[in-house]
């Protein structure tokens, strides 16, 4: 059973750092069973993983549609043989914000 962690550090936080150094160090936490995944091609930032957070952004609650990009990570931590997964994005605190909206769209 793979056990997905959510890092969703506030802002100003120094998650940028934290989702840098995981990507520089990919290679390191393969070999200790942790999987931080890739992003898709088309995205120009390859250290964090906003596009999730930007595939949520429009929607209500419940979703009753299938999101390209979380089908997308599905599949990569399906394929990945580690156990542990590591997903980072910052813009995930915002959706739990009373003013949650407002705060999405400027990010």
């Amino acid at each position: 059973m793979k056990t997905i962690f959510l890092h969703i550090g506030q802002t100003k936080t120094a998650t940028t750092t934290l989702q840098a150094f995981f990507y520089a160090n990919r290679e390191w936490l393969l070999e200790h069973d942790v999987y931080y995944p890739e992003c898709p091609e088309a995205e120009t930032n390859k250290t964090q993983h906003r596009f999730l957070a930007e595939a949520l952004k429009e929607l209500a609650l419940p979703i009753s549609q299938e999101l390209t990009e979380w089908t997308y990570i599905k599949n990569k931590i399906s394929a990945a043989p580690q156990n542990n997964i590591l997903i980072s994005e910052e813009v995930f605190w915002h959706l739990f914000e009373r003013r949650r909206v407002e705060k999405i769209n400027v990010l």
